[in-house]
């Protein structure tokens, strides 16, 4: 078992336990949490038809006791309308401040149950059992919690940790090879940030990982995990360093968007990013000719198929102006300087994003 602490100075901060099988053990390492009155579990229907049966029996939690809220599965629950009524169910079944949301899912179910919970009643406490590589490795800590808005991806957002987050990963055997690429991207982007020995096992147990013969989840995910939390404990509100977390984010985000979150899952458009901000870095001198064919070497095995290229350049560049890391109509770039390191750039133009996106877009996977 490997437990890890997050302690931010504005908030309670989380717990994460992780464990091959620590879903059975979730009674145990959620008994601190006390007494409450009332548990919501909200879930989408694909993962709720898997595991809700084995997470109520591991909690044992009787079906009189819980209310389960699922929701249809991607990116489009996300969504105020979801929230809406979510919040609807919570107050009909009269849920209070001393009460608990369980989210069980992947990102966007963690995304929107930590939402609701910031909102529902100023804060109840809620728990996140990722269940992708994508949650685990990266979205079920730090706070950042959201839904979507037709001007953007997490336009309406707010910062509330859960107070604990199992992480089991047991859960990822049920994963397909593009949920897993898509939670890779978030991997590769953890180690380019700050950890070399993370990239490295990128580099060497990818086809492992797609093959689900990986050994080393516990490794992996754990080095993730801990470049955030290194990030996060510094500047959990984004003021500066927490930026760095963004890696690929500016541009995937701004395609999210001009896809109308259809075409692409996140981690995609993440690795898409990536591999952009990296041509942009070695276009500027910042990023060795070896680190580029490093991280393309990589990116490349996790590229999404050729449908998005449709999406005019100027259709996504627009899609960027509601960043919300924009300032004074500049949004930063987050750009590889070598393996384990990055730059905060302010003055990336249009035309130099332009320029990687063609680049970016004669590419397709596992031909850079």
């Amino acid at each position: 078992m490997i437990t890890l602490a997050i302690h931010v100075e504005e908030s309670h901060g989380s717990r994460v336990v992780l464990e091959s099988g620590a879903l059975q053990k979730s009674r145990h390492y959620l008994g601190h949490l006390g007494e409450h009155r009332k548990t919501a579990l909200i879930t989408d229907a694909r993962v709720s038809a898997l595991y809700l049966k084995p997470v109520m029996n591991a909690l044992a939690i009787p079906a009189s006791g819980l209310l389960v809220l699922e929701v249809a599965e991607g990116e489009n629950s996300k969504s105020f309308s979801t929230l809406n009524e979510l919040a609807g169910s919570l107050a009909q079944k009269r849920f209070g401040r001393g009460d608990l949301i369980i989210a069980l899912g992947g990102g966007v179910i963690l995304d929107l149950a930590g939402f609701l919970a910031s909102i529902y009643m100023r804060g109840i406490r809620y728990i996140s059992i990722p269940t992708t590589l994508l949650a685990q490795a990266d979205v079920c800590v730090g706070g950042k919690v959201a839904v979507n808005h037709a001007g953007g991806r997490n336009l309406l957002g707010n910062f509330h940790h859960p107070e604990m987050v199992l992480v089991d990963p047991n859960f990822l055997k049920s994963l397909d090879e593009r949920d897993l690429k898509s939670g890779l991207a978030e991997v590769v982007k953890a180690g380019i940030i700050g950890d070399e020995t993370l990239f490295q096992l990128c580099e060497t147990r990818l086809d492992d990982v797609l093959r689900h013969t990986m050994d080393q989840w516990d490794e992996i995910i754990t080095r993730a995990l801990r470049v955030k939390k290194r990030i996060i404990e510094k500047d959990e509100k984004e003021k500066d360093l927490r930026m760095t977390l963004n890696l690929g984010h500016t541009l995937g985000h701004a395609l999210e968007t001009a896809t109308h979150f259809r075409l692409l899952r996140h981690g995609e458009a993440v690795a898409l990013g990536m591999h952009a901000a990296a041509l942009i870095a070695r276009h500027r001198g910042l990023l060795s000719p070896r680190g580029l064919g490093r991280i393309r070497s990589v990116i490349s095995t996790l590229l999404p198929d050729n449908a998005w290229k449709t999406t005019p350049n100027t259709t996504i560049l627009d899609a960027m102006k509601l960043d919300k890391k924009k300032r004074f109509d500049r949004v930063p770039f987050i750009l590889p300087k070598q393996v384990g390191e990055v730059a905060t750039i302010w003055d990336v133009d249009r035309t130099e994003i332009a320029a990687a996106l063609d680049e970016v877009k004669k590419h397709g996977p596992q031909d850079i």
